[in-house]
């Protein structure tokens, strides 16, 4: 124990720990200096280690989910950092034979024996841009090769451009319980900016048209656009609810510097300053009006309007559950193992074609992945639980109490019987508390981590070290 008091009194001591933890501004806001976190005591291996990592994975059973990832376009939104190919009937026929091979490589590997799989998402790019009888078809096969869980969560991701009445009937038929559209806003002239043809009418329209089958229809909404008014994300959330989603996302703009939009406000052909005040008004009036009407956060920054979205793909990957990702350029979990897929197309197919695992490499995390992926999915939900089984050898009250303390003077936690809670301000800054609770917890295992440890956060954990 006199070695763990040691130890913390370090970490509570450096000299940057007060901007770390937060300094609150005369403004309200809370600034923190950005504290990157990235796992130490990782171990890699070259992706020729496949069959041994593969073997020792089978030893890691948890909970799973099945990500397949289509990486292609009609257009592209000006703030996607994401974008990889146009859209290519060819190139697409090829990729979507190699996403079916990549399946029964898995299969006969054994990666789905007694890891039967809760929940299936359709991400990329744009899945819809799949022909009907191919989005039919993978899922089909899915089930055929995969033990999917009664009640599997199967959502398709798809611009409402891309989503016609023959892909939708085939999503269904499938199997699909639940769709995601990238809506980000209603309003005509800002959709427009980013790259957006579908009018306000047109979307509520279709949106409605959609919502009369049993299906979750979800959407994201974006708060931070350029020219955006608190109003007009009021407005946004009004008319979402308008149209019987049964759920939606609220993200913040997150400004990617080689995006169309980043490179704009860089030439200063749009003009865009990022205004932490404004960003948290405009989050906290959005939070009251939906509480107002009663519509329920299941995460810091998903609502539900009706009881059954519970949003489980999201919940089990952000708490760390394994993962098995087919598809370029996505990453994917087995246990401990972490590994991120080929990232040209070209590349991922011929690999997978001639019956190779198509991935960089593994990331094996250290022992205590279990705990630190708890504390993200615990976070991303909202709270923090000291009695979860994964704090069992962890002296969580103790370790964070300096945070918890300073964190309930400044509003960003409130006490809930033997739960901390995150106010409305601390899930405006969900994403900052995690990596400073990750970066206490690591601290406590692994002491001070040095200045090629930050380096490797900003590399690998692009989309972890959000704001």
């Amino acid at each position: 124990m006199t070695d763990y008091i040691e130890q913390m009194k370090k970490f509570y001591t450096q000299s940057d720990f007060c901007a770390i933890s937060g300094q609150k501004q005369t403004d309200g806001t809370i600034y923190f200096k950005d504290p990157t976190y990235y796992g130490r005591k990782s171990e890699t291996f070259l992706a020729s280690s496949v069959d041994k990592v593969f073997a020792d994975a089978k030893n890691y059973l948890e909970p799973s989910s099945l990500y397949v990832h289509v990486p292609f376009c009609n257009l592209r939104c000006s703030y996607c950092d994401f974008f990889r190919n146009r859209y290519d009937a060819q190139l697409v026929e090829r990729y979507v034979d190699a996403l079916r091979r990549e399946l029964f490589y898995f299969q006969s590997k054994g990666i789905f024996e007694n890891r039967p799989i809760k929940a299936i998402f359709f991400g990329g790019g744009t899945p819809t841009v799949l022909k009907p009888e191919q989005i039919y078809n993978l899922l089909r096969e899915i089930k055929n090769a995969a033990e999917l869980e009664d009640n599997c969560e199967i959502t398709i991701e798809s611009s409402i451009l891309d989503m016609s009445d023959e892909k939708f009937i085939a999503c269904i038929e499938g199997g699909a319980t639940r769709f995601s559209f990238g809506v980000q806003t209603f309003k005509d002239d800002l959709r427009k900016a980013l790259g957006r043809t579908h009018t306000k009418e047109d979307i509520i329209a279709k949106l409605k048209h959609m919502a009369t089958g049993k299906a979750k229809i979800i959407i994201d909404l974006i708060y931070g656009l350029p020219n955006q008014s608190k109003e007009d994300v009021l407005k946004d959330i009004d008319t979402a609810l308008e149209a019987n989603v049964s759920g939606f996302d609220l993200y913040k703009l997150q400004i990617f510097p080689k995006s169309p939009l980043g490179e704009a406000i860089k030439k200063g052909s749009i003009a865009h300053k990022e205004n932490t005040a404004f960003l948290l008004d405009t989050f906290l009036a959005a939070s009251e009006h939906l509480a107002e009407k009663n519509i329920e956060a299941i995460s810091c920054c998903h609502w539900r309007s009706r009881k059954d979205e519970i949003s489980l793909y999201n919940t089990l990957v952000k708490c760390g559950t394994d993962l098995v990702s087919l598809g370029s350029s996505c990453g994917g979990r087995l246990g401990p193992y972490g590994y991120m897929k080929t990232l040209k197309q070209d590349s991922y197919i011929d690999n997978v074609l001639a019956g190779k695992f198509a991935s960089m490499g593994f990331v094996k995390e250290n022992e205590n992945y279990k705990l630190l992926k708890g504390i993200n999915g615990q976070i991303d939900q909202g709270f923090l639980d000291f009695s979860a089984s994964f704090y069992k050898d962890f002296p969580a009250s103790d370790t964070f109490a300096p945070l918890l303390e300073k964190w309930l003077g400044f509003g960003l936690v409130k006490i809930d019987g033997n739960i901390y809670r995150l106010t409305n301000t601390g899930r405006f800054y969900y994403r900052t508390l995690t990596r400073v609770l990750l970066s206490a917890a690591d601290f406590y295992f692994y002491g001070k981590g040095s200045f090629l440890d930050k380096m490797k956060g900003k590399m690998f954990n692009k989309m972890e070290n959000l704001k």
